[in-house]
């Protein structure tokens, strides 16, 4: 089986939401969490690895709003995605993907994003993505990446 990372339609509203769920800060080497109270009930009720899980899991079962893209052309550029401002899961500010785990490119990035893509696309490879960011920036939605 080859792998792929997953590329989804992300609802701004729903982005803004997640990003209410955060890393606090690093003290004593120790990482703390903490929630807004404003966040709803049910992502209070579960750890923020948890809920980037959950929504995961339900863009995987909902591929209309997705795209998969094989793995050899993301680590064959993965050094140019650092150009990008993007969230690791947590909302914690990174540049470019995250190989093994949860990136949001949120939407003011997307046009820096699809510029990266042309640059680097040989024989068009990622020409559905850049389709996706498009359709993404229209719709003033963000990327969710799920890496491998």
């Amino acid at each position: 089986m080859a792998l792929v990372h997953d590329f989804f339609l992300f609802p701004m509203d729903l982005s803004n939401q997640m990003r209410k769920y955060q890393v606090a800060y690093v003290a004593d080497g120790k990482m703390e969490r903490y929630t807004n109270p404003e966040v709803a009930p049910r992502i209070d009720s579960v750890s923020s690895h948890t809920a980037w899980s959950l929504l995961r899991d339900f863009y995987r079962n909902n591929k209309a709003l997705a795209l998969m893209v094989d793995d050899e052309y993301v680590i064959n550029n993965i050094m140019t995605f650092r150009k990008v401002e993007t969230y690791c899961e947590g909302y914690i500010p990174f540049y470019g993907l995250n190989y093994y785990g949860i990136t949001l490119i949120p939407w003011e990035s997307l046009p820096q994003f699809t510029s990266v893509l042309r640059e680097n696309s040989t024989h068009n490879c990622f020409g559905e993505l850049v389709s996706l960011c498009q359709k993404a920036y229209d719709m003033k939605h963000d990327i969710l990446h799920c890496g491998i």
